[in-house]
Protein backbone atom coordinates (compact mmCIF):
# COMPACT_ATOMS: atom_id res chain seq x y z
CA UNK A 1 0.00 0.00 0.00
CA UNK A 2 2.08 3.41 -1.41
CA UNK A 3 1.64 6.38 1.12
CA UNK A 4 -0.91 8.03 -1.29
CA UNK A 5 -3.24 5.82 0.20
CA UNK A 6 -3.15 7.47 3.41
CA UNK A 7 -3.20 11.02 2.14
CA UNK A 8 -6.61 13.17 2.61
CA UNK A 9 -8.39 14.03 -0.41
CA UNK A 10 -6.34 16.91 -2.25
CA UNK A 11 -3.62 16.69 0.42
CA UNK A 12 -0.07 17.35 -1.17
CA UNK A 13 3.18 15.84 0.19
CA UNK A 14 5.44 18.76 -0.10
CA UNK A 15 8.75 16.73 1.57
CA UNK A 16 9.66 13.69 2.15
CA UNK A 17 12.70 12.36 3.91
CA UNK A 18 13.26 9.18 5.43
CA UNK A 19 9.65 7.44 6.68
CA UNK A 20 8.45 11.13 7.05
CA UNK A 21 5.91 13.00 4.71
CA UNK A 22 5.59 16.78 5.27
CA UNK A 23 2.38 17.86 3.51
CA UNK A 24 0.34 20.64 2.89
CA UNK A 25 -1.61 19.89 6.40
CA UNK A 26 0.12 17.10 8.90
CA UNK A 27 3.41 15.47 9.28
CA UNK A 28 2.75 11.98 8.45
CA UNK A 29 5.10 9.01 9.30
CA UNK A 30 4.98 6.07 6.78
CA UNK A 31 6.24 2.71 7.07
CA UNK A 32 5.95 0.02 5.27
CA UNK A 33 6.15 -2.91 6.91
CA UNK A 34 6.75 -6.26 5.00
CA UNK A 35 5.35 -8.86 8.00
CA UNK A 36 3.07 -6.47 9.73
CA UNK A 37 1.48 -4.36 6.90
CA UNK A 38 2.10 -0.55 6.86
CA UNK A 39 2.36 1.42 9.62
CA UNK A 40 1.14 5.22 9.54
CA UNK A 41 0.46 7.95 11.74
CA UNK A 42 0.29 11.76 11.57
CA UNK A 43 0.65 14.73 13.70
CA UNK A 44 -0.90 18.39 12.94
CA UNK A 45 1.15 20.71 12.41
CA UNK A 46 -0.98 22.81 15.20
CA UNK A 47 -0.04 19.54 17.71
CA UNK A 48 3.83 19.63 17.20
CA UNK A 49 5.61 21.62 19.60
CA UNK A 50 9.16 21.52 18.51
CA UNK A 51 11.52 20.36 16.27
CA UNK A 52 15.11 19.79 17.31
CA UNK A 53 18.21 18.35 17.12
CA UNK A 54 19.81 15.80 19.41
CA UNK A 55 23.26 14.53 18.85
CA UNK A 56 23.76 11.10 20.13
CA UNK A 57 27.20 9.33 20.48
CA UNK A 58 27.44 5.41 19.26
CA UNK A 59 27.44 4.17 23.10
CA UNK A 60 28.11 0.82 22.23
CA UNK A 61 30.52 0.90 19.88
CA UNK A 62 31.84 2.97 22.59
CA UNK A 63 32.14 0.08 25.01
CA UNK A 64 32.71 -2.86 22.81
CA UNK A 65 36.01 -0.70 21.62
CA UNK A 66 36.59 0.16 25.36
CA UNK A 67 36.53 -4.03 26.42
CA UNK A 68 38.39 -4.45 23.31
CA UNK A 69 41.05 -2.16 24.09
CA UNK A 70 41.19 -3.38 28.23
CA UNK A 71 41.81 -7.30 26.39
CA UNK A 72 44.95 -6.18 24.91
CA UNK A 73 46.59 -4.71 28.14
CA UNK A 74 45.50 -7.14 30.58
CA UNK A 75 46.25 -10.05 28.02
CA UNK A 76 47.70 -12.47 30.72
CA UNK A 77 50.48 -13.87 28.53
CA UNK A 78 48.38 -16.25 26.41
CA UNK A 79 47.88 -14.00 22.94
CA UNK A 80 51.26 -13.23 21.62
CA UNK A 81 53.12 -9.33 21.05
CA UNK A 82 51.46 -8.96 17.43
CA UNK A 83 47.85 -10.33 18.49
CA UNK A 84 47.63 -8.14 21.74
CA UNK A 85 49.28 -4.90 19.83
CA UNK A 86 45.86 -5.17 17.38
CA UNK A 87 43.63 -5.75 20.07
CA UNK A 88 44.95 -2.64 21.35
CA UNK A 89 45.16 -0.44 18.28
CA UNK A 90 41.43 -1.72 17.33
CA UNK A 91 39.95 -1.13 20.47
CA UNK A 92 41.81 2.79 19.72
CA UNK A 93 40.43 3.07 16.58
CA UNK A 94 36.84 2.05 17.85
CA UNK A 95 36.78 4.41 20.14
CA UNK A 96 38.03 7.38 18.34
CA UNK A 97 35.50 6.12 15.17
CA UNK A 98 32.65 6.14 18.30
CA UNK A 99 33.53 9.54 19.06
CA UNK A 100 34.03 10.98 16.00
CA UNK A 101 31.01 9.98 14.06
CA UNK A 102 28.02 11.05 16.51
CA UNK A 103 24.68 11.10 14.54
CA UNK A 104 22.49 13.98 14.62
CA UNK A 105 18.50 13.17 15.16
CA UNK A 106 15.43 15.41 14.26
CA UNK A 107 12.98 14.87 17.07
CA UNK A 108 9.33 15.93 16.61
CA UNK A 109 7.90 16.99 19.84
CA UNK A 110 4.38 16.33 20.92
CA UNK A 111 1.69 15.97 23.94
CA UNK A 112 0.15 13.80 21.14
CA UNK A 113 3.22 11.38 21.22
CA UNK A 114 4.25 9.66 24.81
CA UNK A 115 6.58 7.38 26.13
CA UNK A 116 8.31 5.01 23.71
CA UNK A 117 6.53 6.28 20.45
CA UNK A 118 8.76 9.49 21.27
CA UNK A 119 11.48 7.13 19.60
CA UNK A 120 9.61 6.44 16.35
CA UNK A 121 9.13 10.83 15.70
CA UNK A 122 12.89 11.15 15.35
CA UNK A 123 14.57 11.74 12.08
CA UNK A 124 18.56 10.71 11.42
CA UNK A 125 20.13 13.50 9.89
CA UNK A 126 21.63 11.97 6.67
CA UNK A 127 22.78 15.54 5.52
CA UNK A 128 20.95 15.32 2.38
CA UNK A 129 18.98 18.42 0.93
CA UNK A 130 15.74 16.15 1.04
CA UNK A 131 16.10 16.13 5.20
CA UNK A 132 16.69 19.93 5.52
CA UNK A 133 13.68 20.34 3.34
CA UNK A 134 11.31 18.70 5.33
CA UNK A 135 12.53 19.70 8.72
CA UNK A 136 12.44 23.43 7.54
CA UNK A 137 9.26 22.80 6.57
CA UNK A 138 7.61 21.29 9.33
CA UNK A 139 9.73 24.44 11.42
CA UNK A 140 7.65 26.78 9.54
CA UNK A 141 4.56 25.02 10.27
CA UNK A 142 5.08 24.85 13.92
CA UNK A 143 1.66 25.48 15.81
CA UNK A 144 -0.17 26.33 13.26
CA UNK A 145 -3.53 25.08 12.75
CA UNK A 146 -4.36 22.34 10.09
CA UNK A 147 -5.04 24.25 6.79
CA UNK A 148 -8.40 23.75 5.74
CA UNK A 149 -9.26 22.06 2.05
CA UNK A 150 -10.35 24.47 -0.63
CA UNK A 151 -13.93 24.54 -1.19
CA UNK A 152 -14.24 23.57 -5.04
CA UNK A 153 -16.36 26.03 -7.12
CA UNK A 154 -15.09 28.64 -5.62
CA UNK A 155 -12.25 29.95 -7.69
CA UNK A 156 -9.69 27.58 -6.21
CA UNK A 157 -7.83 24.60 -8.77
CA UNK A 158 -8.14 20.91 -7.34
CA UNK A 159 -5.33 19.29 -6.76
CA UNK A 160 -4.28 15.91 -6.86
CA UNK A 161 -1.84 14.57 -4.58
CA UNK A 162 2.08 14.81 -5.81
CA UNK A 163 3.88 11.74 -5.95
CA UNK A 164 6.48 12.31 -2.66
CA UNK A 165 10.84 12.47 -3.30
CA UNK A 166 11.42 8.45 -3.51
CA UNK A 167 13.59 7.91 -0.34
CA UNK A 168 17.03 8.19 -0.22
Amino acid sequence: MPVEDHLEPNEVVIASSGFFYATDRRLLRYEPAPLLGPQAESLAYGDIQSVTPRVQSRYRLIVVSLVVFILGLLDPGRIGGPTKLILMLAGLGGLVYAIMSRKTMWMFASSQVVGAARDRWRLVDDGNERTRRLVKMVQSRLGKPQAESPVLGQGSQETSATKPDDPA
